[in-house]
């Protein structure tokens, strides 16, 4: 049961970092400023959502693996 957990912790994981990253193309050095306070809209909310969601996934198995 350990390492099945192990495995969905690695996957959640790996599917965050990509999600970030995905996030932070806009979010370069050069990019223009003035569009701090924004709304997300379309695509930018659902990868907010999702990131939250599988942050939270994450640490719920993480705790979980610990109690096991």
């Amino acid at each position: 049961m350990n390492q099945i957990i192990n495995i969905i912790i690695a996957v959640v994981s790996v599917a965050i970092i990509v999600l970030v990253l995905i996030q932070q193309q806009e979010a370069g050095f050069y990019t223009n400023t003035t569009n701090i306070n924004r709304t997300r809209r379309g695509a930018e909310k659902l990868l907010y959502n999702a990131t939250i969601i599988l942050s939270i996934i994450f640490v719920g198995l993480t705790l979980l693996s610990l109690f096991i």
